[in-house]
């Protein structure tokens, strides 16, 4: 990104293998919007990075129908079902637009959980980005929710990794739950609190020596002026 845009964009992977299954794209179509991709591919390992692969030309290929995320969500949904239906496998995704100049954030997509968008000190928005993940039907429509996106805004994705997550009693950590421990940590406002904090934090919870499946933070941030 320019990094005179004015938006900071970080993001935190860990696969679960050498190589793994999560897939994500950040790039700026002008001066004022910026267009992202997060992908989890059903599984992990070889089969799953492939997946991710093919989702890296698609992005490529189909990037110029960008800023219609719809239309984009759209296409990538019909070449996965090509590709995908006979091995019985799907991606779950969220596509974003930022648009800098009218203030606001379009979300689409399917399969993947709610991100956390975080409004000021004390609301949290979660978008409703529900539907049928990538692939899994030949064609489905996807709805664009858009939120307003100002200076002190902090807009938090995250792959399902980061919230299936069992601790020792076989409770599921969820997304309330994550969202619990971020607010525990002071994130995003506590500036010590960096990603790998965030993932310390869930690999305690799961009471193992490491997460049990690809995990991937994107986050968007519009400082305060």
């Amino acid at each position: 990104l320019d990094p005179d845009c004015g938006l900071e964009a970080s993001v935190h992977y860990t696969p679960h293998d050498m190589i793994g299954g999560d897939f994500y794209a950040v790039e700026q179509v002008n001066a004022a919007q910026i267009v992202f991709l997060l992908a989890d591919v059903m599984g992990h390992g070889t089969s799953a990075a492939l997946y991710t692969m093919y989702l890296r030309s698609l992005w490529q290929e189909y990037f110029e129908l960008f800023p219609r995320i719809d239309k984009f969500i759209g296409q990538l949904n019909q070449q996965l079902h090509q590709l995908m239906s006979n091995n019985f496998s799907f991606a779950a995704a969220i596509c974003g637009l930022i648009d800098l100049e009218k203030g606001h954030v379009s979300l689409v997509g399917g399969g993947i959980p709610s991100p956390f968008l975080f409004k000021n000190k004390e609301e949290v928005i979660r978008p409703d980005v529900s539907g049928f993940a990538l692939g899994m039907l030949p064609s489905s429509n996807y709805a664009i929710q858009t939120s307003t996106f100002k200076p002190g805004d902090v807009l938090f994705l995250f792959t399902d990794g980061a919230v299936e997550i069992m601790d020792g009693s076989q409770k599921i950590l969820g997304e309330d739950g994550l969202q619990e421990i971020l607010a525990t940590l002071g994130y995003p406002h506590k500036k010590n609190t960096t990603h790998q904090k965030i993932e310390e934090a869930l690999v305690n919870y799961s009471g193992d020596i490491a997460l049990n499946d690809d995990v991937t933070f994107l986050e968007f941030r519009i400082p305060e002026k």
